[in-house]
């Protein structure tokens, strides 16, 4: 294909481009009403009660005002609030809300029309529900803070509410959890349930630092299913002190060494668990009354040795450790030498 030919195609392609955006133009040209969405499913309503409100946007996409000259609405659907009783002006929109109320166990369908001043009018909405005796719920939860020490008061609130229309009964009971621990019950009234706790703990592990999920579950009832909702709270344990003391230091060889780890904390909870001692020995003592202290008779030959005391945390304290050097003064006998062990626990 020539130089020529190759313009002649892109000059013919540019006007059909032209020609089609024109007629999209003078096709958008007054007003032009778009509704949205243009499918509204209520899902299962309680027979005899109204679902909650959703909502339908008519907006004008075109290029002059767009005067809505009657809304109307079949079946068991309502109208029970209209903000398109004024002009809606080109690039803007008004909204309606729909309601629902079934009047038997079955599925009901209807129609929300549009008449307007629109080149598109009418503008149709399809609606569709089910009545029923037992309808979903959606639990939201809330919590009084974002981040706190472990053990620190918290409040959370969980707001339960029925999807299906009808009023969830007062004193109905929604139990509040974390993956290691129930936290306890909240009473509803008007739909609101509210636990203070102080049972929120951090991890298990080494971290210092741990984002609990606290659940609310409600656990429903004839006329509503159980629903459950969450809210992350990042937890921070607690700094602790660790100080080590060896007796005697220094020792002699085949001495009997006492190696006495305190540990403190600010923590609502004392520290608990095990400190685990290496270097010079390898053992481990359960906490008990802030401290932890081990007894092994040393073999090693005259020197310096570093022994280390670790804790590994609990769900209230984080890591911590601390070392002392145990000087052995005195040359060993004559025999062989060995060094102390223990098994750690599982």
């Amino acid at each position: 294909m020539s130089a020529f030919s190759r313009i002649t195609s892109l000059t013919v392609v540019a006007l059909i481009v032209v020609s089609l955006l024109g007629r999209s133009a003078a096709a958008q040209s007054g007003p032009y009403g778009v509704v949205s969405p243009t499918t509204v499913n209520f899902g299962q309503v309680l027979v005899g009660q109204t679902s909650p409100q959703q909502r339908v946007r008519l907006k004008n996409t075109g290029t002059s005002e767009l005067i809505v000259s009657s809304i109307s609405i079949s079946g068991y659907f309502a109208l029970p609030v209209n903000h398109c009783a004024s002009g809606v002006q080109p690039g803007t929109h008004c909204d309606v809300y729909v309601t629902f109320t079934p009047h038997a166990l079955e599925t009901e369908t209807g129609t929300l029309t549009f008449v307007d001043n629109a080149s598109n009018t009418p503008q149709t909405v399809s609606l569709t529900g089910v009545g029923a005796n037992t309808v979903p719920t959606k639990t939201k939860v809330t919590a009084s803070a974002k981040s706190i020490n472990a053990g620190d008061p918290i409040t959370f609130t969980a707001t339960v509410t029925s999807l299906g229309g009808g009023v969830i009964p007062d004193g109905e009971q929604v139990y509040f959890e974390t993956p290691f621990d129930g936290l306890g019950y909240g009473t509803l009234q008007s739909g609101v349930a509210i636990l203070t706790t102080t049972n929120v703990r951090g991890g298990r592990g080494l971290e210092r630092q741990d984002t609990e999920f606290v659940k609310a579950q409600y656990a429903g009832d004839q006329s509503f299913y159980p629903s459950y909702g969450g809210v992350g709270i990042l937890v921070s344990k607690w700094p602790v002190t660790i100080t080590l003391t060896s007796s005697p230091n220094p020792s002699k060889y085949r001495d009997f060494i006492t190696f006495t780890a305190t540990i403190t904390s600010n923590a609502p909870y004392a520290p608990t668990g095990y400190i685990y001692f290496s270097g010079l020995f390898t053992s481990y003592a359960t906490i008990q009354n802030g401290s932890a202290a081990i007894t092994l008779r040393s073999n090693e030959e005259p020197g310096s040795y570093v022994e280390s005391a670790n804790f590994h945390g609990d769900p209230y304290n984080s890591p911590g450790g601390a070392s002392v050097t145990q000087v052995i003064s005195q040359t060993a006998r004559s025999g062989t030498t060995s060094s102390n062990k223990s098994v750690r626990p599982k």
